[in-house]
């Protein structure tokens, strides 16, 4: 029970962040977002660790800072492009995380080898994501923009080696230092990213920008990064990436019901075949031996 509760957790706190960094995103710049986001994130977990008397990580701290530092690039390119393109859309392309995921994990972490139903799963998932960039241009087919479409597969990257290296550090490290360094890296790197880029940019704390990312910063960083890292810890890496396939899900119906988002025709193929790919990849994952 506690494993499902976990999950359907993750799911939704995830599935909706896309529509929760739009809000904020309407009156503040993205890397400034980020920052905000992480600090509240570094806040409770230093608070966690007062609170848990954690012991010291074991783990090589270049480990640990790259660990950080992968996840401060893929939030922060996630944040550019998610002020480019729908909520929904970004979603599902950041559901190609699994399929990089199984990659990575096959030849980084023992025990965790591809199998015929990862294959075709991966196949099918970049095929749906090939054809979405393909409708893209400086003004997309579909209204998007290619080089946000570029941006969060290249997040999905980034992303996925941050989860192989999470399931690297979970042995070694309380989940509570995992976080608070995680987010020192990215408060850092989100911080010197919007002052030298972005400084210039209107900056208005609405009541929606600020409960954008509290929210964020608590629930869907602090509380669902702790349940995944927790979990993280009896599963396999390439096997709770996919939670991902109802993430996406749940990202394309808040961004149509509550968003008000519509997708094109070629567009709306390309997140079936990407969500038929995750559904496959589900499948052979449930059917595996274990």
């Amino acid at each position: 029970m506690l494993r499902v509760g976990g999950l359907v957790f993750l799911a939704l706190a995830w599935g909706t962040q896309y529509l929760v960094i739009k809000a904020g995103l309407a009156t503040l710049p993205p890397l400034l977002t980020v920052a905000l986001r992480y600090a509240v994130l570094l806040a409770a977990a230093q608070a966690a660790l007062v609170v848990t008397r954690s012991p010291p990580a074991t783990a090589a701290a270049w480990k640990r800072g790259a660990f950080g530092l992968s996840q401060a690039a893929s939030v922060g390119l996630l944040y550019w492009a998610q002020a480019r393109l729908p909520s929904s859309l970004v979603g599902i392309l950041i559901a190609t995380t699994p399929f990089l995921v199984a990659v990575l994990a096959h030849f980084l972490l023992p025990g965790e080898r591809l199998r015929r139903a990862a294959v075709i799963a991966t196949l099918l998932g970049f095929a749906g994501a090939a054809l979405i960039a393909a409708r893209a241009g400086p003004a997309g087919a579909d209204g998007m923009d290619a080089a946000a479409v570029a941006a969060v597969l290249l997040a999905a990257l980034t992303d996925a080696v941050t989860k192989v290296l999470a399931k690297d550090l979970t042995a070694s490290t309380p989940v509570p230092v995992m976080l608070r360094d995680m987010a020192l890296c990215v408060c850092a790197g989100a911080g010197a990213g919007w002052w030298l880029l972005e400084r210039d940019a209107p900056v208005v704390f609405t009541p929606a920008a600020v409960g954008a990312f509290v929210y964020l910063g608590l629930v869907a960083s602090a509380g669902a990064s702790a349940v995944y890292l927790l979990l993280l810890r009896r599963y396999s890496v390439s096997g709770l990436a996919y939670l991902q396939f109802v993430t996406a899900a749940v990202a394309v119906l808040t961004g149509v019901a509550v968003g008000g988002e519509t997708l094109g025709v070629t567009t709306t193929i390309g997140v079936l075949l990407v969500l038929a790919g995750l559904a496959a990849r589900s499948a052979g994952q449930a059917a595996a031996p274990r």
